[in-house]
């Protein structure tokens, strides 16, 4: 399958939707494949962030609340 078959779900739809009426590129950040290109061939694996302790919107808000240099 497609790096951009293997993602799904509300944000991923919309940002796929975005792309095509721009024409614009789509790359993935994937934590288990890196970088990768909507048209690169991938092999699927199950990962998910709800298991762990902090939830994706504490990280987000640790990443933009603070200046980069008081990040520790």
């Amino acid at each position: 399958m497609t790096a951009g078959e293997l993602y799904t779900g509300h944000h991923w739809s919309r940002a796929a939707a975005a792309a095509a009426r721009s024409g614009a590129e789509m790359w993935i950040i994937s934590a288990g494949l890196e970088l990768l290109h909507v048209s690169d061939l991938v092999v699927p694996y199950e990962a998910t962030f709800s298991s762990m302790s902090l939830c994706h919107r504490t990280h987000w808000e640790r990443l933009t609340t603070r200046p980069p240099s008081e990040r520790q």
